[in-house]
């Protein structure tokens, strides 16, 4: 995930902070639990999350095998493909 897809994704997060909104982040690929098939910069995404009291979930897919774990009170579902 670039540094612009970063900054991109912190303004929403603190849009919907300000707004009262929970949110649930959706991407294609996964980032927690560690797997082969997370997003390379996985720990940096999981990082600006976990600033963030209101994000609930985080749905993925790529990994076809499927995947679910918790951290931080976040939800991290990868869909089976």
């Amino acid at each position: 995930m670039s540094r612009q897809q970063l900054d991109w994704l912190r303004e929403r997060l603190e849009l919907a902070l300000q707004a009262g909104e929970q949110v649930i982040v959706f991407s294609h690929f996964p980032v927690f639990p560690d797997n082969e098939h997370n997003l390379w910069n996985a720990e940096e995404l999981l990082d600006l999350l976990a600033e963030f009291d209101h994000v609930l979930a985080f749905m993925s897919g790529h990994n076809h095998a499927g995947h679910y774990g918790a951290r931080h009170g976040v939800h991290f579902v990868t869909l089976e493909g």
